[in-house]
């Protein structure tokens, strides 16, 4: 799995993604560019409990933290139908890690506070601040998603003093943007929750703003910055080349080298990850992950990519999308939406026709 990618639908929405019911009384949404390029974001939210599902999906209130992520505070507090207030203090307040499905471990964490029974009526408000040292220069913010908002505002600020590029995926009615060169402005009042029909990919099916800032990228842009991360990554190692010699012994075409390869990285390297920080996107030296017989997306595919290289098949990593319930907007330049890592080998003749995936001119091997 590639990290960074994990909080795909922002922290705003995190306890409450699954449905629809509670009432979003306001929700204030402030990131600042501070002068280093690193993102300050700040988030305060009231939301009236109108059923029991919403008590149940509002009783944790999870604030997503990682290496480069610092918690600068978290707030949480409710009034009860009868006015009594209960404030989450620092003893009901947890830090727990929670790796994913196939981690050993992970540098992913979660700020938490927990509420007691709350009663239907009741009026949660939440907040938090953090400082992201971004990875890449971008961000997307869900703005409206399955429950009714009375009263939004998001403001982004260009602390850089570059301006800001911006665009608004999805359903946009109620809502107002002003921009003015580095600082951007969305508000709207009385805002529905939005119920759209199944099939609908999610960047698509909610009320999504992208921006980013510093200099205007390209796809060609977010493809470097990709190859930047993996460039002094040690390759071609001796006994990488060796196995794969081993692997192609006997076999002449290179689609029996290119299966011979891949049947090897799929059946004798597990996927299991270990993603702590950056690694999150670098992927481990192919020869540790020869050696350790497991790694993740990456790692498997780096692998891979080194063990054809010696049997002079050329092919490159290509970075997917790998679920079904969103895709990549092509019209905003970003790294956020992937979530795999795969690899992609040029067609040639020597490749036997039939139902294989391929794409603009590309075989595609997960």
């Amino acid at each position: 799995m590639l990290r960074r990618w994990w909080c795909f639908v922002p922290s705003l929405l995190l306890a409450h993604a699954a449905g629809w019911g509670a009432t979003v009384v306001s929700r204030t949404v402030v990131h600042t560019i501070q002068p280093d390029g690193a993102l300050r974001r700040t988030q305060v939210e009231k939301v009236r409990l109108e059923s029991d599902r919403d008590v149940e999906r509002w009783s944790v209130y999870s604030v997503p933290l990682d290496d480069h992520i610092t918690l600068e505070g978290i707030s949480a507090r409710a009034t009860r139908p009868d006015g009594d207030e209960v404030v989450i203090d620092r003893k009901k307040q947890d830090l727990r890690q929670l790796p994913g499905p196939s981690e050993l471990h992970s540098s992913r964490k979660y700020q938490v506070a927990t509420f007691p029974a709350l009663p239907v009526g009741s009026l949660v408000e939440v907040g938090h601040e953090v400082l992201e040292r971004a990875y890449f220069p971008a961000e997307r913010i869900l703005l409206v998603g399955s429950d009714p908002v009375e009263e939004l505002r998001v403001e982004i600020r260009g602390g850089d003093g570059s301006a800001l590029r911006w665009q608004l995926e999805g359903p946009a009615t109620g809502l107002d943007v002003r921009a003015d060169g580095n600082t951007l402005v969305v508000t709207g009042q009385g805002l529905a929750g939005i119920r759209p029909p199944d099939g609908i990919p999610s960047g698509e099916r909610y009320a999504t703003l992208h921006y980013a800032w510093g200099e205007p990228t390209t796809w060609r842009h977010v493809a470097d910055w990709y190859a930047s991360l993996v460039r002094d990554l040690p390759r071609a190692d001796p006994g990488v080349l060796r196995r794969a010699e081993e692997l192609i012994a006997g076999s002449e075409a290179p689609w029996d080298k290119l299966t011979a390869l891949v049947q090897y990285c799929q059946q004798h390297v597990r996927y299991v990850a270990v993603e702590v920080g950056i690694g999150g996107y670098r992927p481990t030296p192919p020869a540790e992950t020869l050696d350790r017989k497991w790694g993740d997306c990456k790692d498997k595919s780096f692998l891979l990519l080194d063990l054809l290289t010696r049997a002079g098949i050329e092919a490159y990593p290509a970075l997917v999308r790998g679920s079904d319930d969103d895709r990549i907007n092509a019209a905003f330049p970003t790294p956020l939406g992937f979530n795999h890592l795969i690899v992609a080998v040029p067609e040639g003749g020597w490749m036997p026709p039939g139902n294989l995936p391929r794409s603009a001119g590309y075989l595609f091997v997960d």
